[in-house]
């Protein structure tokens, strides 16, 4: 069983002089979630990685490592031993392609559709945890705004990569 990888941080309350700031607000929340997460996640044999892997394969059907590793953000260099952990437990495994022989997609087996849709469930409650404070209505809100910003930061980025001046 994959043993997560942080280490709990002392639990402090947000320091109200940096409250103000979102982005702050935002590393705060995902960092203290993040921990309890991975925990939660490593219960079903799986790292946070894996679980990714596993509910795009899932959804979105077999594809290649450096695909798949762009598309869900996870560093190429640690795909290959996310993707072994996963083939040795028998949740996924490697292809080569009939169209194109040097390609190997990754395809989820059986037992990881099933372990996928464990890992969704989890996912779910690990969120409605997060917002028992809010009403439906207001996370249904907070959940429209948060899915407008990737757009903003890929932007963002691109203009990073380009040398971009932004403007203060």
């Amino acid at each position: 069983m994959p043993r997560p990888r942080t280490t709990p941080k002392p639990v402090v309350e947000l320091p109200s002089s940096l409250a103000r700031w979102p982005g702050y607000v935002m590393k705060y929340v995902f960092e203290a979630w993040y921990i309890w997460y991975e925990h939660e996640v490593a219960r079903l044999g799986l790292s946070v990685n894996g679980l990714l892997v596993l509910v795009a394969l899932d959804a979105d059907g077999p594809e290649t490592q450096s695909v798949l590793a762009e598309r869900i953000s996870v560093d190429r260099s640690l795909m290959v031993s996310v993707v072994d952990d996963l083939e040795r437990q028998g949740l996924v495994e490697r292809r080569r392609s009939e169209e194109d022989r040097r390609a190997v997609p990754i395809h989820i087996t059986d037992a990881g559709h099933e372990l996928a849709d464990r890992a969704s469930d989890l996912t779910d409650a690990a969120n409605d945890r997060v917002f028992a404070g809010f009403t439906a209505t207001e996370r249904r809100r907070f959940e429209e705004l948060l899915a407008r910003l990737p757009s903003t930061v890929v932007e963002m980025r691109r203009e990073q990569e380009l040398g971009v001046a932004t403007e203060s």
